[in-house]
């Protein structure tokens, strides 16, 4: 991809090589190479990065997922903003043992260091699970926690949902 920003008239660019595979089981495997020029707040950042991702539905009930990236970043600031180089890796499980209840997890662990200093800039431990339990075609219950090491809260959330008629639902 290739944009020009008539504004500034800074060019941006963007590529991506990519392979991607399919097996049996709903298996994926992706491996992407992308290079991209960017210009922000008056700067050029000239980027890379290779990210690798799995995915695969091993039993009836189990399927699980991961991926990871390492390359650079911009990290947007507006005093200071700068390109730095990092690692997001990320693992995720559904758990489906029946058609009520369904368990959702999933771990995301990001770190970026600024480019020539090596300082780090933030650490992030993200994780989120979700439980959704089916009572029947028309109701649901839907519960939500996450963790947020960065902000360093913890986040709940609880949802029922009720379907009157087709196209009619009702949350709580």
């Amino acid at each position: 991809f290739y944009t020009h920003d008539h504004a500034t008239g800074d060019d941006d660019a963007f590529g991506l090589v990519a392979l991607r595979f399919d097996f049996t089981r709903q298996g994926r495997l992706r491996i992407d190479y992308r290079r991209h020029r960017e210009h922000w707040e008056g700067a050029r950042y000239d980027q890379s990065a290779l990210h690798v991702r799995g995915e695969a539905q091993l039993t009836k009930w189990l399927n699980l997922g991961a991926s990871v990236r390492r390359g650079d970043s911009v990290y947007y600031d507006d005093e200071d903003p700068f390109l730095g180089h990092g690692i997001r890796a990320n693992a995720s499980a559904t758990l489906q043992p029946n058609d009520k209840i369904s368990l959702y997890l999933d771990y995301t662990y990001e770190y970026l260091d600024r480019t020539g200093s090596g300082e780090r800039e933030y650490d992030l431990h993200l994780a989120i699970s979700r439980l959704t339990y089916q009572f029947n075609k028309h109701l649901f219950l839907r519960a939500l926690v996450q963790y947020d090491s960065y902000r360093g809260m913890v986040l709940s959330d609880v949802l029922a949902s009720l379907m009157i008629v087709p196209g009619t639902v009702c949350h709580v």
